[in-house]
Protein backbone atom coordinates (compact mmCIF):
# COMPACT_ATOMS: atom_id res chain seq x y z
CA UNK A 1 0.00 0.00 0.00
CA UNK A 2 2.98 2.51 0.87
CA UNK A 3 4.34 1.85 -2.58
CA UNK A 4 1.45 2.30 -4.67
CA UNK A 5 0.55 5.77 -2.34
CA UNK A 6 4.78 6.56 -3.12
CA UNK A 7 4.12 6.35 -6.47
CA UNK A 8 1.02 7.93 -7.08
CA UNK A 9 2.20 11.38 -5.59
CA UNK A 10 5.33 10.95 -6.70
CA UNK A 11 3.74 11.65 -10.34
CA UNK A 12 3.52 15.32 -10.15
CA UNK A 13 7.22 16.13 -9.30
CA UNK A 14 8.15 13.56 -12.25
CA UNK A 15 5.41 15.44 -14.45
CA UNK A 16 6.54 18.60 -13.28
CA UNK A 17 10.47 18.20 -13.48
CA UNK A 18 10.15 16.75 -17.07
CA UNK A 19 7.69 19.59 -18.41
CA UNK A 20 10.02 22.12 -17.05
CA UNK A 21 12.88 20.44 -18.41
CA UNK A 22 11.38 20.26 -22.41
CA UNK A 23 10.24 23.85 -22.02
CA UNK A 24 13.58 24.88 -20.95
CA UNK A 25 15.66 23.67 -23.17
CA UNK A 26 13.17 23.65 -26.36
CA UNK A 27 12.51 27.57 -25.83
CA UNK A 28 15.68 28.54 -23.71
CA UNK A 29 18.14 26.12 -24.82
CA UNK A 30 18.58 25.88 -20.72
CA UNK A 31 19.63 22.81 -19.02
CA UNK A 32 17.64 21.44 -15.66
CA UNK A 33 18.25 19.02 -13.45
CA UNK A 34 16.85 18.03 -10.18
CA UNK A 35 18.93 17.14 -6.64
CA UNK A 36 18.66 16.93 -3.27
CA UNK A 37 16.06 14.77 -1.74
CA UNK A 38 14.88 13.95 -5.57
CA UNK A 39 17.52 12.21 -6.51
CA UNK A 40 18.66 10.21 -3.04
CA UNK A 41 17.14 8.20 -0.83
CA UNK A 42 15.29 10.93 1.49
CA UNK A 43 13.23 11.87 -1.12
CA UNK A 44 9.17 12.03 0.82
CA UNK A 45 6.28 12.91 -1.75
CA UNK A 46 4.17 15.27 -0.43
CA UNK A 47 6.38 16.35 2.38
CA UNK A 48 9.52 17.29 -0.10
CA UNK A 49 10.58 20.32 -2.13
CA UNK A 50 11.63 19.57 -6.18
CA UNK A 51 15.16 21.47 -5.86
CA UNK A 52 16.08 21.98 -9.35
CA UNK A 53 19.93 23.21 -10.86
CA UNK A 54 20.00 24.96 -13.92
CA UNK A 55 22.79 25.70 -16.29
CA UNK A 56 22.70 29.08 -18.55
CA UNK A 57 24.53 31.02 -20.77
CA UNK A 58 23.58 34.57 -20.39
CA UNK A 59 21.89 36.69 -17.81
CA UNK A 60 18.66 37.19 -20.09
CA UNK A 61 18.50 33.70 -20.10
CA UNK A 62 18.08 33.27 -16.29
CA UNK A 63 15.29 36.26 -16.01
CA UNK A 64 13.83 34.46 -18.59
CA UNK A 65 13.60 31.47 -16.92
CA UNK A 66 12.35 33.05 -13.81
CA UNK A 67 9.29 33.92 -15.95
CA UNK A 68 9.12 30.61 -16.21
CA UNK A 69 10.03 29.33 -12.47
CA UNK A 70 7.43 31.41 -11.25
CA UNK A 71 4.22 30.14 -13.58
CA UNK A 72 5.10 26.54 -12.57
CA UNK A 73 5.54 27.10 -9.29
CA UNK A 74 1.78 28.86 -9.25
CA UNK A 75 0.88 25.20 -10.66
CA UNK A 76 3.38 23.27 -8.76
CA UNK A 77 3.82 24.55 -4.77
CA UNK A 78 6.16 21.81 -4.11
CA UNK A 79 8.78 23.22 -7.09
CA UNK A 80 11.78 24.29 -4.93
CA UNK A 81 14.68 26.55 -4.62
CA UNK A 82 17.07 27.19 -8.14
CA UNK A 83 20.62 27.05 -8.15
CA UNK A 84 22.18 27.96 -11.48
CA UNK A 85 25.41 27.98 -12.96
CA UNK A 86 27.23 29.18 -16.14
CA UNK A 87 30.71 28.01 -17.99
CA UNK A 88 32.81 30.48 -15.90
CA UNK A 89 30.70 29.30 -12.58
CA UNK A 90 31.69 25.42 -13.76
CA UNK A 91 35.49 26.37 -14.31
CA UNK A 92 36.04 27.75 -10.77
CA UNK A 93 34.35 25.39 -9.07
CA UNK A 94 36.80 22.99 -10.81
CA UNK A 95 39.54 24.85 -9.50
CA UNK A 96 37.65 25.74 -5.86
CA UNK A 97 34.85 23.68 -4.94
CA UNK A 98 34.16 25.76 -2.05
CA UNK A 99 32.70 22.94 0.04
CA UNK A 100 32.35 19.19 -1.31
CA UNK A 101 29.95 18.07 1.03
CA UNK A 102 27.36 20.60 0.07
CA UNK A 103 28.52 19.98 -3.77
CA UNK A 104 27.78 16.26 -3.35
CA UNK A 105 24.11 17.16 -2.64
CA UNK A 106 23.92 17.79 -6.23
CA UNK A 107 25.30 14.35 -8.11
CA UNK A 108 24.33 15.52 -11.86
CA UNK A 109 26.25 18.55 -10.69
CA UNK A 110 29.32 16.34 -10.01
CA UNK A 111 29.21 14.59 -12.97
CA UNK A 112 29.09 17.67 -15.08
CA UNK A 113 31.52 19.19 -13.23
CA UNK A 114 33.32 16.01 -14.79
CA UNK A 115 36.26 16.71 -11.87
CA UNK A 116 38.31 14.12 -9.63
CA UNK A 117 36.65 15.26 -6.26
CA UNK A 118 36.06 12.04 -5.03
CA UNK A 119 39.86 11.86 -4.79
CA UNK A 120 39.66 14.71 -2.41
CA UNK A 121 39.07 14.47 1.11
CA UNK A 122 37.78 18.19 2.53
CA UNK A 123 39.03 19.78 5.35
CA UNK A 124 37.24 19.45 8.91
CA UNK A 125 35.96 22.79 8.92
CA UNK A 126 34.44 22.35 5.72
CA UNK A 127 32.29 19.63 7.42
CA UNK A 128 31.20 22.04 10.56
CA UNK A 129 30.34 24.72 8.42
CA UNK A 130 28.57 22.11 6.35
CA UNK A 131 26.38 20.73 8.98
CA UNK A 132 26.26 24.79 10.43
CA UNK A 133 24.56 26.05 7.38
CA UNK A 134 22.38 23.60 6.96
CA UNK A 135 20.59 23.50 10.65
CA UNK A 136 20.37 27.33 9.90
CA UNK A 137 18.42 26.59 6.72
CA UNK A 138 16.38 23.92 8.19
CA UNK A 139 15.36 25.53 11.30
CA UNK A 140 11.64 26.35 10.89
CA UNK A 141 10.99 22.67 9.54
CA UNK A 142 12.51 20.88 12.23
CA UNK A 143 9.84 21.09 15.29
CA UNK A 144 6.65 21.06 12.59
CA UNK A 145 8.01 17.95 10.71
CA UNK A 146 9.23 14.37 12.44
CA UNK A 147 10.39 13.39 9.14
CA UNK A 148 13.00 15.37 8.66
CA UNK A 149 14.85 12.81 11.11
CA UNK A 150 15.74 10.76 7.92
CA UNK A 151 17.46 13.78 6.07
CA UNK A 152 18.85 14.35 8.95
CA UNK A 153 20.80 10.99 9.19
CA UNK A 154 21.37 11.07 5.64
CA UNK A 155 22.97 14.14 5.91
CA UNK A 156 25.60 12.89 9.27
CA UNK A 157 26.13 9.71 7.09
CA UNK A 158 27.31 11.91 4.82
CA UNK A 159 30.52 13.00 7.05
CA UNK A 160 30.33 9.11 8.90
CA UNK A 161 28.81 10.38 11.89
CA UNK A 162 25.56 9.26 13.96
CA UNK A 163 23.27 10.93 14.91
CA UNK A 164 22.60 9.25 17.82
CA UNK A 165 19.98 11.70 19.31
CA UNK A 166 17.13 10.73 16.79
CA UNK A 167 14.78 7.82 15.65
CA UNK A 168 12.79 7.90 13.03
CA UNK A 169 10.75 5.42 15.76
CA UNK A 170 11.32 7.53 18.67
CA UNK A 171 8.51 9.46 20.22
CA UNK A 172 8.22 13.08 18.45
CA UNK A 173 10.79 15.50 20.34
CA UNK A 174 9.42 18.54 20.94
CA UNK A 175 13.10 19.98 20.78
CA UNK A 176 13.61 18.21 17.73
CA UNK A 177 15.89 20.92 16.26
CA UNK A 178 17.49 21.59 19.75
CA UNK A 179 18.35 17.47 19.32
CA UNK A 180 19.63 17.98 15.89
CA UNK A 181 22.24 21.36 16.79
CA UNK A 182 23.34 18.65 20.33
CA UNK A 183 24.65 16.46 17.27
CA UNK A 184 25.75 18.89 14.84
CA UNK A 185 27.70 20.67 18.52
CA UNK A 186 28.83 16.76 19.30
CA UNK A 187 31.04 16.99 15.44
CA UNK A 188 32.98 20.45 16.92
CA UNK A 189 34.48 17.72 20.06
CA UNK A 190 35.11 15.05 17.09
CA UNK A 191 36.67 17.82 14.81
CA UNK A 192 38.36 19.64 17.22
CA UNK A 193 40.55 22.53 16.59
CA UNK A 194 41.38 22.62 20.62
CA UNK A 195 44.56 20.92 22.08
CA UNK A 196 42.20 21.20 25.39
CA UNK A 197 39.19 19.22 25.84
CA UNK A 198 37.62 21.89 28.69
CA UNK A 199 38.14 24.57 25.81
CA UNK A 200 36.77 22.52 24.11
CA UNK A 201 33.41 21.74 25.53
CA UNK A 202 33.44 25.34 26.49
CA UNK A 203 33.07 26.48 23.22
CA UNK A 204 31.00 23.64 21.67
CA UNK A 205 28.23 25.37 24.40
CA UNK A 206 28.65 28.44 23.25
CA UNK A 207 28.30 27.43 20.01
CA UNK A 208 24.93 25.76 21.33
CA UNK A 209 23.59 28.61 22.79
CA UNK A 210 24.55 31.62 19.97
CA UNK A 211 23.22 29.12 17.12
CA UNK A 212 19.58 28.30 18.98
CA UNK A 213 19.71 32.27 19.65
CA UNK A 214 20.49 32.97 15.52
CA UNK A 215 18.28 30.79 13.83
CA UNK A 216 14.86 31.77 15.87
CA UNK A 217 15.29 35.53 14.14
CA UNK A 218 13.27 36.06 11.16
CA UNK A 219 15.61 39.47 10.25
CA UNK A 220 18.13 41.62 11.02
CA UNK A 221 16.21 43.91 13.43
CA UNK A 222 17.33 42.46 16.07
CA UNK A 223 20.77 43.64 15.69
CA UNK A 224 20.85 45.75 19.06
CA UNK A 225 19.89 42.22 20.96
CA UNK A 226 22.89 40.17 19.36
CA UNK A 227 24.88 38.12 22.20
CA UNK A 228 27.99 40.03 23.12
CA UNK A 229 30.60 37.07 22.17
CA UNK A 230 31.38 38.95 19.30
CA UNK A 231 34.33 36.36 18.70
CA UNK A 232 31.50 33.61 18.20
CA UNK A 233 29.58 35.87 16.39
CA UNK A 234 32.24 36.50 14.02
CA UNK A 235 34.15 32.67 13.83
CA UNK A 236 30.10 30.88 13.08
CA UNK A 237 27.96 34.09 11.48
CA UNK A 238 30.85 36.75 9.46
CA UNK A 239 28.10 38.04 7.34
CA UNK A 240 27.00 39.41 10.48
CA UNK A 241 29.75 41.08 11.67
CA UNK A 242 29.92 42.74 8.23
CA UNK A 243 26.25 43.70 7.81
CA UNK A 244 26.12 45.74 11.60
CA UNK A 245 29.80 46.89 11.05
CA UNK A 246 30.93 45.40 14.18
CA UNK A 247 34.62 45.74 15.24
CA UNK A 248 36.25 42.78 14.81
CA UNK A 249 37.80 41.02 17.80
CA UNK A 250 40.82 39.32 18.53
CA UNK A 251 40.44 35.93 16.25
CA UNK A 252 42.27 32.37 17.61
CA UNK A 253 43.89 31.43 14.85
CA UNK A 254 43.48 27.94 15.20
CA UNK A 255 39.29 29.10 15.01
CA UNK A 256 40.52 31.38 11.59
CA UNK A 257 39.74 28.22 9.25
CA UNK A 258 36.14 27.56 10.75
CA UNK A 259 35.20 31.43 9.48
CA UNK A 260 37.01 31.12 5.91
CA UNK A 261 35.21 27.95 5.58
CA UNK A 262 32.03 30.11 6.75
CA UNK A 263 32.87 32.78 4.08
CA UNK A 264 33.43 30.43 1.19
CA UNK A 265 29.88 29.14 1.87
CA UNK A 266 29.06 32.27 1.03
CA UNK A 267 30.58 32.75 -2.12
CA UNK A 268 29.04 29.51 -3.03
CA UNK A 269 25.66 30.98 -2.39
CA UNK A 270 26.23 33.69 -4.55
CA UNK A 271 28.06 31.89 -7.23
CA UNK A 272 24.67 29.73 -7.23
CA UNK A 273 21.85 32.78 -7.17
CA UNK A 274 23.76 34.45 -10.63
CA UNK A 275 20.75 34.16 -12.88
CA UNK A 276 18.59 37.05 -11.39
CA UNK A 277 20.05 40.47 -11.58
CA UNK A 278 18.85 41.52 -7.88
CA UNK A 279 20.78 38.57 -6.25
CA UNK A 280 24.37 39.35 -8.87
CA UNK A 281 23.74 42.77 -6.91
CA UNK A 282 23.45 41.74 -3.31
CA UNK A 283 26.23 39.16 -4.01
CA UNK A 284 28.42 41.88 -5.12
CA UNK A 285 28.02 44.26 -1.87
CA UNK A 286 27.88 40.92 0.41
CA UNK A 287 31.38 40.27 -1.52
CA UNK A 288 32.73 43.61 -0.75
CA UNK A 289 31.91 43.37 2.60
CA UNK A 290 33.84 40.03 3.20
CA UNK A 291 36.73 42.11 1.34
CA UNK A 292 36.75 44.59 3.95
CA UNK A 293 36.62 41.56 7.11
CA UNK A 294 39.32 39.66 5.56
CA UNK A 295 41.43 42.81 5.64
CA UNK A 296 40.94 43.35 8.98
CA UNK A 297 41.57 39.47 9.72
CA UNK A 298 44.45 39.68 7.93
CA UNK A 299 45.63 42.61 10.11
CA UNK A 300 45.52 39.77 13.31
CA UNK A 301 47.08 36.46 10.96
CA UNK A 302 49.07 36.73 8.05
CA UNK A 303 48.02 33.08 6.48
CA UNK A 304 47.51 31.83 3.34
CA UNK A 305 44.52 30.54 3.92
CA UNK A 306 43.22 34.01 4.52
CA UNK A 307 45.00 35.23 0.87
CA UNK A 308 43.25 31.80 -0.49
CA UNK A 309 39.67 33.20 0.58
CA UNK A 310 40.54 36.75 -1.16
CA UNK A 311 41.32 35.27 -4.18
CA UNK A 312 38.06 33.06 -4.26
CA UNK A 313 35.87 36.37 -3.52
CA UNK A 314 37.51 38.04 -5.79
CA UNK A 315 36.96 35.00 -9.04
CA UNK A 316 33.13 35.31 -7.54
CA UNK A 317 33.06 38.83 -7.93
CA UNK A 318 34.47 38.66 -11.68
CA UNK A 319 31.88 35.91 -12.26
CA UNK A 320 28.97 38.16 -11.37
CA UNK A 321 30.49 41.22 -13.10
CA UNK A 322 30.70 39.11 -16.44
CA UNK A 323 27.23 37.67 -16.20
CA UNK A 324 26.10 41.58 -15.67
Amino acid sequence: MQAIYNFLFTLPYVFCLYLLKFISKFFLNIDVWPRHSYVNETFKPIKSDLDISIFIQTAAQGEQFHQIYKFFKRIFPFLGEVNSYTPETFDFLKKCPLNLYELYRDPILIKKLNSSFNSEKPAVEKVLVYLHRLFMSDYEHLRANKSRASKWKYHFNTINANLKHISESSPYLVFFETEILRSISAAIINLTFFDNKDVAELERTKFLMLSEYVSRKKDYLWAPQLPHDFKMLAIYFPEYVCYFDFELPQINAKLVPIMLAEIEWFILINLRKCYRKEYREHGLKEIEMFFKLLTKLSSQHKSAQIEETQNKLAGCKAILQTIS
